[in-house]
């Protein structure tokens, strides 16, 4: 057994190995990791990335890009968060973008200094840029008392929470009257990030500026920086690992590996699958179908991480548009669930329709005959499809199976586009129904 155990890790490693040294070479030849931003001293401070975000997000800036980054930023970012959205998107030249806003002296209930802040606008926007520095006591709370109406953008390199000496204040000190003494995710504030919303911005800019060369250079340069610098990420190397790891003919060696380690391959590839589709399906259906938001059993939640993930499933998404159907107040839902084991989509209805003819009357008009009707309990239940039966090579009832890990990492594009369409041709079916 040892000695098949160091043949099988032996070959892995040779082929590992192969595929590094490809990308090495292949990166000596494109030197498509090349920036001049990482030869500036200090690139973790925190005012270094404020300033370069401000400066993109500054319509009068020497970028001659007008309000275009602004613009964009609000749409992909600030919009996408639980907070009220901008709904004025046209005059971004009166915006004024400042770094290090004084607001007074700093005191366990005032003052101190804004990272960035945007007025002008129909709400004011404000961003505290937090890197690899601590909180501040009562640090959120102090800007919400300045700025309540404000939109709070609090945001790190992966999305961490900020602490609870941030967002509140002793509850002994009654000179703070005006706001609530604790802020409330989603109404006070939202948790944006690096490694998500601030990338897929600047890429978006990137890809829709293609013509200015000039400007689509200094962003490479920038997004650069983030993966090398603040993100530490090469996923070009993890990815072949991954891939390497989980082909068929290298189940044997999987035998032989720490279980935390393929735990963490299936938590990952199963995240990043619901973070991409969560992430398409806003930029198709935001006009039309209302926003998407986090859910978990149906409850609004922030995005995922693995570990939330490891701890508790049943993670999706919800429009917040709900439809009148058949007498039945109804929300398209996607949930990927662990007792069924499915990637399901569907109605969550509250109230069963009066008879079993007016359920028959609903699964008619959705068009599909692959519905199945779970009864939860009295008055409650679900009508769903499992949006990945049928994808080549998917084990049904695995949606978290180990089975699955190659397809999850291999294949998640086409899978995605495999669920967008079935998703898609439920709610075209019940669109029809919205009244």
């Amino acid at each position: 057994m040892e000695e098949l155990k160091n043949t099988l890790i032996q070959r892995l490693k040779n082929e590992l190995d192969e595929k590094y040294r490809y990308i090495k070479m292949r990166r000596c030849y494109t030197n498509e990791r090349f920036s001049l931003l990482d030869a500036l001293p200090r690139q973790h401070y925190e005012d270094l990335h404020s300033n370069i975000l401000a400066y993109l997000l500054d319509p009068h800036a020497s970028h001659d890009c007008g309000g275009f980054f602004l613009e964009r930023f609000i749409k992909d970012v600030v919009n996408r968060t639980e907070l009220p959205p901008i709904l004025e998107t046209k005059n971004f030249l009166s915006a004024r973008v400042i770094t290090e806003k004084y607001i007074g002296k700093k005191t366990k209930t005032s003052g101190g200094r804004i990272d960035i802040i945007i007025t002008g606008l129909e709400k004011v926007i404000i961003i505290e840029n937090k890197i690899f520095a601590k909180d501040q006591d009562s640090q959120l709370v102090r800007y919400n008392r300045d700025y309540p109406e404000s939109l709070l953008l609090y945001l790190t390199p992966f999305g961490k929470e900020p602490g609870d000496d941030s967002i509140t204040i002793n509850e002994d000190d009654n000179t703070y009257t005006e706001n609530a003494k604790s802020l409330e995710k989603g109404t006070h504030f939202d948790i944006i990030s690096y490694s998500s919303d601030i990338l897929d911005w600047l890429k978006k800019c990137r890809e829709k500026l293609w013509k200015k060369q000039n400007v689509t250079l200094k962003l490479t340069d920038y997004i650069t920086l983030l993966e090398n610098k603040i993100l530490k990420t090469d996923s070009e190397i993890n990815m072949e690992m991954k891939e390497t790891l989980l082909k068929p003919e290298n189940i044997e060696i999987l035998k032989f590996i720490n279980a935390d380690t393929i735990i963490d391959i299936r938590l990952q590839s199963r995240l990043d699958f619901l973070q991409t589709l969560f992430k398409r399906l806003n930029e198709e259906d935001s006009s039309d179908n209302g926003t998407w938001r986090w859910v978990r059993e149906l409850a609004s939640v922030k995005a995922p991480t693995t570990t939330d993930l490891h701890k508790k499933r049943h993670y999706g998404f919800q429009t917040k548009k709900e439809l009148d159907i058949l007498n039945n107040k109804m929300k398209l839902n996607i949930e990927a669930q662990n007792e069924l084991g499915s990637l399901i989509c569907g109605f969550f209805i509250n109230e069963a329709p009066d008879s079993k003819k007016r359920i028959n009357e609903f699964t008619a008009k959705i068009k599909s005959t692959d519905f199945a009707h779970l009864e939860i309990e009295n008055n409650r239940f679900w009508l769903y499809i499992d949006v990945l039966k049928g994808y080549s090579g998917y084990k049904v009832s695995g949606f978290y199976s180990d089975s699955n890990n190659y397809l999850f990492v291999k294949e998640k594009d086409k899978m995605i586009e495999y669920a967008l369409r079935n998703i898609n041709h439920i709610y075209n079916s019940y669109k029809e129904e919205d009244v």
